[in-house]
């Protein structure tokens, strides 16, 4: 795991619609004095109407929501062009909503119930710019492929071209088409042409393949 670069306060925005949850979060990012919660809400509402202005770092957010879904709050951040890294910290299994999350532009996946250490882990991975998926919803992602006579994920890799395995990597990052055509300074149709060809070199199925190969190779890389 990387520790997320050097800054005086990161500023933090609680989206849970549970009163104690949210007191919970505020007391134990109390304990570090580099976080500041600025800000919280209960309804998505709230929450996009908010951070508008306050422009967090770090989301902290529910998946099940009165008003919104956990995943139609990350596509409206993302939407809103505000770049926070988001990490979702639900009751929900994480093997069955950690990639669909992550999928929609989440960061990171927690359960909630996780100690401590581990939700700190989660939260300085994800600062530090990687992907944050438990252990168990890893080996799970992982169990999805069928390992060619090559090799595992890394060795497969190293077919790909250089542009090809920055687009690859951005994947795993969890960015767009077009935030990667924005990070690279190329076209959206130039993402989806080394998208196709990394389909293509790394003998996956279909786009959703290569999604989850990138995730895994983001999570093994930290």
């Amino acid at each position: 795991m990387k520790s997320p670069p050097l800054k005086a306060s990161w500023s933090v925005y609680l989206i849970d619609d549970h009163p104690m949850m949210r007191g919970g979060l505020r007391e134990f990012f109390s304990g570090w004095p580099e976080f500041t919660v600025c800000g919280e809400a209960a309804t998505a509402a709230q929450a996009l109407e908010e951070m508008e202005s306050l422009n967090p770092n770090l989301v902290m957010l529910d998946l099940t929501l009165p008003d919104r879904s956990g995943v139609e709050v990350v596509k409206a951040i993302k939407v809103r062009g505000t770049s926070p890294r988001i990490l979702v910290f639900s009751m929900h299994d994480e093997i069955l909503y950690g990639e669909r999350m992550i999928r929609a532009g989440a960061h990171g996946y927690l359960m909630k119930g996780a100690p401590p250490g581990q939700i700190r882990e989660s939260i300085d991975t994800v600062l530090a710019g990687e992907v944050y998926l438990s252990p168990a919803a890893t080996r799970h992602l992982m169990s999805q492929f069928v390992v060619g006579k090559d090799g595992g994920v890394q060795s497969r890799r190293e077919k790909l071209s250089d542009r090809e395995l920055e687009v690859f990597q951005l994947l795993g990052e969890g960015l767009s088409a077009a935030e990667i055509a924005d990070r690279l300074h190329i076209s959206i149709r130039t993402v989806d042409t080394h998208r196709t060809h990394i389909r293509k070199k790394l003998a996956l199925s279909d786009s959703s393949a290569v999604f989850r190969e990138a995730v895994i190779a983001a999570i093994l890389g930290r």
